[in-house]
């Protein structure tokens, strides 16, 4: 298993080395800042163009997204598309586990950053609804790195690794960007999804899953 894991981290160097710095500039940003002030700090670089982008680029880490790769890869094999389903479903559980029965009662920026946003200190983002509790991990960025994680271990190319990696990380930054989670929420979020993906992975992909495994929705008889 641990073989097959530093093989694939190897398969996709650059997606991994991005992947590790981005967790690591996490960990700086924890260190550096409290919850309250690390978004305040994140807040202040706000743009109109930041703002498009990230109210629609922070979609890519729901569960229609999820759906559109599971479907995508039927057409590509079974063995994937099960994969995948396993990989989101497994990662979404543990994120979801720590949010409603660990930490239930942690409160996002909306709740425990409210003086700030009454002041007018928070830049908010027009037509972006303000959620209120479960804010620790970002389940959406559990999913987007999840999701591109996989993505990038089931391509061939290694450039391709690096386009995933960054949606995931616009996904994740949109969380911060768009005051519906801290930097701590993200950081998990982030780990558990890559990680999720990356061991998922690791163990099925050399599982025989019958001859149907091979198959895809394109070539059924």
């Amino acid at each position: 298993m641990i073989d097959s894991v530093l093989k694939n981290i190897k398969k996709q160097p650059y997606f991994f080395l991005l992947y590790f710095a981005f967790l690591s500039f996490l960990v700086v940003i924890l260190f550096k800042f409290s919850k309250t002030d690390g978004t305040l700090w994140a807040n202040q670089y706000w743009s109109p163009f930041q703002d498009v982008l990230y109210k629609y680029m922070t979609y890519l880490g729901d569960f229609g997204m999820a759906s559109i790769v599971v479907i995508v890869l039927l057409f590509w094999k079974f063995k994937y598309a099960v994969i995948a389903i396993i990989s989101f479903g497994a990662t979404a559980g543990v994120t979801q586990f720590l949010k409603r029965i660990i930490y239930p009662d942690l409160h996002r920026p909306s709740i425990k950053m409210w003086d700030e946003m009454q002041a007018g200190l928070l830049h908010l983002v027009d037509g972006v609804e303000q959620l209120l509790g479960n804010t620790f991990p970002s389940g959406h960025t559990t999913s987007a790195f999840s999701i591109f994680c996989l993505l990038a271990l089931l391509s061939k190319k290694k450039w391709l690794g690096v386009i995933c990696v960054a949606f995931a990380f616009l996904i994740g930054y949109s969380r911060v960007y768009l005051c519906q989670h801290f930097f701590e929420d993200v950081f998990v979020g982030a780990l558990i999804g890559g990680t999720g993906s990356l061991l998922i992975y690791s163990y099925f992909e050399n599982k025989t899953f019958g001859n149907w495994g091979e198959k895809s929705l394109l070539n059924l008889k």
